[in-house]
């Protein structure tokens, strides 16, 4: 669960880390988004994270702008969970008691075989989205960035050799 939160004064600290043109162009949806849902808070930290994502073959930010972004993004929701505690609507998360690789390969067999459906964005799994999730869910050791990496096949580090050490049947099989 994120927190919602009055978005004016995040949205213009959020402004001064961007260019002019992407500025405008985000202005505008954000307008478009209140005017779509009048009298709703919306999660804006949430929203700040999935516009990056859809932006992020736009051009208009070099990747160490993005990560500075990002991890501002991830700070500003450590600072509202950090005063959320204190009001005691804290979740409670589950605790990852091994190495990021190993999470994300048990996480990618479980998409494949069907027991979880992420979250997809144009046809295709949404790994910004889904890391972000883990890590509201659970105590991992790691960043969302790196998380994200570990939950991709082509980048999860984990041996061959570790890997055949799980088997996962398909979801048909079971039942």
């Amino acid at each position: 669960m994120t927190e919602l939160i009055d978005s004016s004064e995040l949205f213009s600290s959020f402004m001064e880390l961007l260019p002019s043109e992407l500025i405008r162009r985000l202005e505008g949806v954000y307008s478009k988004e209140q005017e779509t849902h009048p009298g709703e808070e919306i999660d804006f930290l949430q929203y700040l994270l999935d516009i990056m994502d859809v932006h992020k073959e736009s051009g208009f930010l070099l990747d160490s702008r993005k990560q500075l972004i990002i991890d501002w993004i991830e700070e500003k929701k450590k600072e509202l969970r950090a005063e959320s505690k204190g009001r005691g609507d804290q979740i409670e998360k589950i605790i990852w008691n091994c190495n990021p690789s190993v999470f994300g390969y048990l996480f990618l067999e479980l998409i494949k075989k069907g027991y979880i459906k992420p979250p997809v964005y144009n046809g295709d799994t949404n790994f910004t989205k889904f890391s972000r999730l883990c890590m509201e869910h659970f105590e991992i050791k790691t960043t969302p960035e790196n998380l994200k990496k570990a939950l991709h096949e082509n980048s999860n580090q984990l041996s061959d050799t570790k890997r055949a050490k799980f088997f996962i049947p398909e979801l048909s099989d079971l039942g």
